[in-house]
C-alpha cells in the first residue's frame, strides 16, 4: 500500500487552531513546533479528516483499513520512520512516536516498513 501525506498540522497553543506546515522537522519528541501530549504524532485519514476534523498531526491519503493495518508496524512517511502504537476508537486518531526523526513534507510518500520489535 502507498499513500500520501496530505497535511501536516503542529498545535502550539490549547483550543486554537492547528497551523499547517510543510516542509516539518519530526524529532524523537514529535512535530517541532507542536505542544506534545500524549504520543508524539497523531495520524488521520483524509476521509476521518474531512468527516470530523479531528486535531491531527498528519492528514495522509490511505483509507481507514489501510492506516489500521500499519499499527504495529512502521510507517515510512518520507525520510521518517514512524512505529504506530495504538488507534483512539473516540476520535479516529492512530497514534505513532518517533523510530528515525527526520523532516517530511506535504506530497511524501507513505508506506508500510518493517514491524516493530
Amino acid at each position: 500500500m502507498t499513500g500520501t501525506v496530505s497535511a501536516i498540522y503542529v498545535y502550539p497553543v490549547p483550543g486554537e487552531p492547528g497551523r499547517a506546515l510543510s516542509p516539518a522537522v519530526v524529532t524523537e519528541a514529535g512535530l517541532d513546533g507542536d505542544r506534545h501530549r500524549g504520543a508524539p504524532i497523531s495520524i488521520v485519514t483524509a476521509d476521518v479528516y474531512a468527516a470530523s476534523a479531528p486535531r491531527a498531526n498528519l492528514v495522509v491519503e490511505l483509507t481507514p483499513a489501510e492506516l489500521d493495518e500499519l499499527i504495529g508496524h512502521r510507517m515510512l512517511v518520507g525520510e521518517v520512520a514512524l512505529e504506530l502504537v495504538e488507534r483512539n476508537a473516540r476520535c479516529g486518531l492512530v497514534y505513532a512516536v518517533v523510530a528515525e526523526p527526520g523532516s517530511i513534507r506535504t506530497g511524501d510518500s507513505v508506506g508500510a516498513g518493517e514491524p516493530s520489535h
